[in-house]
């Protein structure tokens, strides 16, 4: 928890950005790994960031995305992957609504991001069926996070008298499509 020997120790880790990407890897599973943490340490908010109050949640997910691709291309399995994937469902969990509006917001990079993270996650079937706690699933936290965007994206569609609000919305529509499509070739 906030205020401990694991907290103080993360931070040390992140700052030090040392061990080859490895100490913020150690740094981002402890933040995720508890709530309070994970509020304490991690942001979608960049004035908050500017000001040094939070790392970046962006950072961290892709952080933690990026390690489990590597944990899945060596092959490892057991505690070592699931604890990783739980970590980075719990950070989409408490952030996915600001993660799937920049993933989707434009294409390439920033929806590839987004394809890399169902096929790690939900479609995965080595995945998608780990308990995050809770009685939830890696699946039932991404397609929950994912449909809700999903139905605000529709919503503000249908309703808004404002082309350029319409057309942003069938953008990340399109765009969350396009990755959900994408990771299931990469999955």
């Amino acid at each position: 928890g906030v205020g401990t020997a694991a907290d103080a120790l993360a931070e040390r880790l992140w700052t030090r950005n040392g061990n080859e990407g490895n100490d913020r890897v150690a740094a981002a599973t402890a933040f995720a790994s508890d709530p309070d943490l994970m509020m304490k340490h991690l942001t979608t908010d960049p004035d908050l960031i500017d000001r040094g109050q939070g790392k970046d949640a962006r950072e961290a997910f892709e952080i933690l995305l990026r390690h489990n691709e590597r944990l899945a291309e060596s092959g490892v399995t057991g505690p070592e992957a699931e604890k990783s994937i739980v970590a980075m469902t719990r950070l989409f969990d408490a952030h996915g609504k600001e993660l799937i509006e920049q993933y989707s917001s434009s294409g390439g990079p920033e929806s590839e991001t987004l394809a890399r993270f169902y096929a790690t996650t939900t479609l995965n079937p080595n995945a998608a069926g780990i308990d995050i706690g809770g009685g939830r699933t890696v699946a039932d936290v991404v397609n929950t996070n994912t449909g809700e965007a999903l139905e605000g994206y529709f919503d503000q569609a249908r309703t808004t008298e404002d082309t350029t609000l319409r057309d942003e919305a069938l953008r990340h529509i399109a765009h969350i499509d396009a990755a959900v499509t994408a990771g299931t070739t990469l999955a």
